[in-house]
């Protein structure tokens, strides 16, 4: 039986609570989206399709030699929220396109995290986002990825920016633990977010039965893949390569879904390689 995303996003609240005693080892790329990438599937990814990664990203090494099934392809094999993704390598180990992808940081022992803390008072705290400094207003909510030598790095829940913030220990954050009846009111949208999503979902697969009935060659339907996080639900298109063939269908469900959301407390944002659903910052 297929667990319903409410206990999806009940577990995942509970585990991002949870602090990993893990190290690993990250990538912090300036302009990720001038390397050559593939995703889980082996799939290269198009221009479109990275350009989709934010600047200053950290990007979790997890194989850095890792021939694909094509066993000519050298990569090097990385996670990037919570997805798994292949970077192109020479057969030195080094990036391909590395000279076009700007300030590469490395960094060697992390503390993995995966929790969400909530910034206590405005303008105490700034990230630091490559050359960029922003300033975190109170109520903010940040994802925190890893900390190292005593600093931390995370993202903003309602943005795509990354970067470090702080220290591992001051007053001006605390650990956010989503209240139970905003919790039960977002499991109750997004539960209705994704029916909307299944919907279509069933619709490619009924196209794709009926076009794999009339042709030699079988192709897997196009899927929107979800991923949560508290005041965050993530929908990707996958296999990738689908991303640019379906942009009317796209944009139905996109207004689907902003009728939905319309009087809540959650808003849509898109961009060349998901769809995402975020709570807003009070």
């Amino acid at each position: 039986m297929k667990p319903s995303l409410s206990r999806i996003l009940l577990f995942l609240a509970i585990l991002t609570h949870a602090v990993y005693g893990d190290e690993g080892d990250f990538l912090i790329i300036e302009n990720p989206a001038a390397l050559v990438l593939y995703n889980q599937y082996e799939q290269r990814l198009s221009e479109s399709d990275r350009a989709g990664f934010p600047s200053y990203s950290a990007w979790r090494i997890l194989n850095e030699n890792l021939l694909l099934s094509d066993q000519f392809t050298h990569t090097m094999k990385v996670a990037y929220d919570r997805q798994v993704y292949f970077f192109q390598v020479n057969t030195q180990g080094n990036l391909v396109n590395i000279d076009e992808s700007g300030q590469i940081e490395r960094i060697r022992g992390a503390n993995l995290l995966a929790d969400t803390i909530r910034i206590t008072e405005s303008n105490r705290l700034s990230l630091q986002s490559g050359f960029d400094r922003l300033p975190l207003a109170q109520g903010t909510l940040l994802q925190r990825i890893f900390t190292y030598k005593g600093r931390i790095f995370a993202g903003i829940l309602d943005s795509r920016v990354s970067g470090w913030v702080g220290e591992n220990a001051t007053p001006f954050w605390q650990v956010y633990h989503p209240d139970k009846n905003e919790l039960a009111v977002e499991q109750q949208i997004f539960s209705r977010i994704d029916k909307v999503v299944e919907s279509y979902n069933l619709r490619f697969e009924k196209l794709f039965d009926h076009l794999n009935g009339q042709s030699v060659t079988r192709h897997a339907p196009p899927q929107w893949m979800a991923d949560s996080a508290p005041g965050r639900l993530v929908y990707r298109i996958s296999p990738a390569g689908y991303q640019d063939r379906f942009n009317q269908a796209q944009s139905y469900l996109i207004r689907e879904l902003e009728d939905l959301l319309h009087g809540s407390d959650y808003s849509l944002e898109k961009d060349n390689a998901s769809i995402v659903i975020l709570k807003r910052t009070r």
